[in-house]
């Protein structure tokens, strides 16, 4: 299968859109909250489908992992998370307990690959 890349973050975000990941999730006490429906999901009640991986140049701050995420009761959207230096290690320690499809599409180097998944 071959992965497809995207040289932008709103790039990502707008295909992603098109395949029908359409809800905003975000980080609200511990758990993830649907921007549109308000429903809150904890970490085994979501499956990680796809993420992209986007690291700026030495001039750029754009360090950013896009997930395209599916909940138990059907809800798909997209969580966005910021890493390095500027990164919320919230977000990031919830989406590591978030279970991972069985083949997800993953773009990204095979070391950015291993991070995530450690």
């Amino acid at each position: 299968m071959r992965i497809k890349t995207y040289q932008t973050v709103s790039m990502a975000i707008k295909a992603l859109q098109k395949k029908g990941f359409d809800a905003d999730f975000v980080l609200d006490k511990g758990k993830m909250r649907c921007a549109q429906t308000h429903k809150n999901y904890v970490a085994k009640n979501m499956e990680i489908v796809e993420f992209h991986w986007f690291k700026g140049d030495s001039d750029s701050n754009v360090n950013s992992i896009i997930y395209a995420v599916k909940c138990n009761d059907g809800q798909q959207g997209i969580v966005v998370s910021d890493y390095g230096m500027y990164g919320s290690a919230q977000i990031n320690d919830f989406m590591k307990r978030v279970k991972v499809a069985e083949k997800p599409q993953i773009a990204g180097s095979i070391h950015q690959q291993a991070m995530l998944m450690s």
